[in-house]
Order: structure tokens, then sequence, then C-alpha cells
């Protein structure tokens, strides 16, 4: 993996940036716009010295290129949806180029490689200021009781029963619930329409008792929970570090929050190839 690239946001500017700031900021680093390489810490920089208030984002995906990301999730029906905080905004993305960058959030490469090459989707890095939402619906630390804060709000003919598999599911990884199910979770995740996927509705018409295996790929498929959650609100790499401060939250319509209360980057994901190369998205 190619070492990350570090900039000083402080050469930027001299005083605490706004949304729009950090990313135009963004879209000069991913350019290669900003050539000068320098240490970035976030103990000795905190988040509060960069920007003027705290900022959430999230990586999106859309259809195009040309297509803006209208949710924060472009899956139909998604209630939920896992985003990053200021902490990682001031940090990581000023950091890496955008295949690393994935990569150090906690994206297997299998599904990024899945959705650039087969469902051929476009990147977005989506900026936002949290008081601009819901105040009924706070974004919470991604721990096992953030996430069943949310299934009781969201999925709450679910609540029951993610509640009482609550314990199997954080003390075992995805492999062990694939070997009750005979089959991988992420194969599920090619066709939605399909008779493996979980969805809500199908998981509701389950026959009770529901098994434990159902309630984690219910989990999987509706709240994505994959293979690298920790539940301890933190994300964790491939090869198995520890990663971002992971938060959780409804799956806003971010025309909603209100112009200049979000702003969407585009990025461009080089997939590395077996030769060392990268392939285009």
């Amino acid at each position: 993996m190619a070492a990350p690239r570090r900039t000083d946001i402080h050469g930027y500017g001299k005083y605490k940036k706004n949304i729009i700031e950090i990313a135009s900021f963004l879209r000069e680093l991913y350019e290669g716009n900003i050539p000068e390489v320098v240490d970035h810490d976030e103990e000795s920089r905190p988040w509060e010295k960069m920007i003027d208030r705290p900022i959430y984002g999230r990586i999106c995906t859309t259809s195009s290129a040309d297509d803006m990301p209208v949710k924060l999730s472009d899956q139909p029906n998604r209630k939920t949806a896992f985003v990053f905080g200021p902490e990682t905004v001031c940090s990581t993305l000023l950091q890496y180029q955008p295949y690393e960058m994935l990569i150090h959030l906690g994206f297997l490469p299998e599904y990024i490689e899945m959705k650039v090459k087969l469902h051929k989707k476009a990147f977005w890095v989506v900026l936002l200021y949290p008081e601009s939402l819901p105040q009924s619906t706070p974004i919470l630390p991604a721990t096992w009781d953030g996430v069943l804060k949310f299934v009781q709000s969201s999925y709450p003919d679910a609540f029951q029963i993610v509640k009482q598999h609550l314990y199997v599911m954080k003390n075992n990884p995805v492999e062990f619930f694939e070997a009750q199910a005979g089959l991988k979770f992420i194969d599920v995740l090619h066709d939605p329409e399909g008779p493996n996927f979980m969805s809500y509705s199908r998981f509701r018409r389950l026959p009770p008792p529901q098994l434990e295996w159902e309630t984690r790929l219910f989990l999987y498929c509706e709240v994505r929970i994959f293979e690298l959650f920790t539940g301890n609100g933190f994300t964790k790499t491939a090869n198995g570090l520890k990663g971002e401060r992971e938060y959780i939250c409804e799956n806003y319509d971010l025309q909603k929050l209100g112009e200049g209360n979000y702003v969407a980057v585009p990025l461009t994901v080089h997939i590395p190839s077996a030769e060392g190369g990268n392939d285009d998205q």
C-alpha cells in the first residue's frame, strides 16, 4: 500500500475552516494540486483547532459521476448509515489518496472492487454539519448499544429478536454465522432481490423462532454491519488494525439539510492491479 499523502491544512490559511473550505481543500488534494507533504498528527493538532465546528461525513456512491448523492446511502429503503466524525475529517481525509483512504476507513478490498468494477459506481465524500440534522435523530457512536437503539427506532419489529441474539452476535465473527447459513454473506449483497438477501420485510416474514444467523444476516444486509464492525465505536482495517471513530445515523435526505450544510466531493478510485499498478475506476 502506498504511503499516506500528508498535507498540512494549516498552510491553507491561518484560521479555522468551514465545511466549504474543507471541501475545496480536499478537491485540490485528490486532484494532485497540492504537492507539499508534511506530517499531520491528530493528537498534536485536534480538530477543534482546524475547523469552525464539528463536521461529520460519509463515503457515498452513485450510479455515475454525473449524479451527486441524494441520500447518505443510495440503497433503496435503507434507513441507517454509518458516518465518520470530525476526527477523521481533519486527519484521514487529508492524509490518503482515495483507495488507501477507503481501506483505512474499513472498506474491504473485495467490496471496493465490487462497487467499482461490477456495479460501476462513482464514489463521493459527503460532509455535513450535525446541527442541520433533525433533533429527534442524533448521530450516535457506532457501538452495539448504538446499533440496538437504531434498530429499535428504525426497525421496531426486529428489535426484540436482535436484542435476544445480541450477546451471540457481539462475541462471534461473521464467519461463525456464515458456517451456520452455508453461504458467504458478502455474496448476498450482489443481488438485493435474490432469495438470500435478508431485507427487513423478509426478516419479518420468517417463521419464529428466527435463527441467530438469520438475525446476523439481517443486520449485514439492512444495517450494513459487515465483517470489520467492532462494536466499540471504531472501525477496523482489513489487516486487523484499529481504524477511525465511527458513528451511526439515519439515512438523511441531503437536500433537506439545506444549502451550505452539506457538500459532496467526487473521488476517483484506482484499484491496485496484481502487477502493482492501478486499474482506473
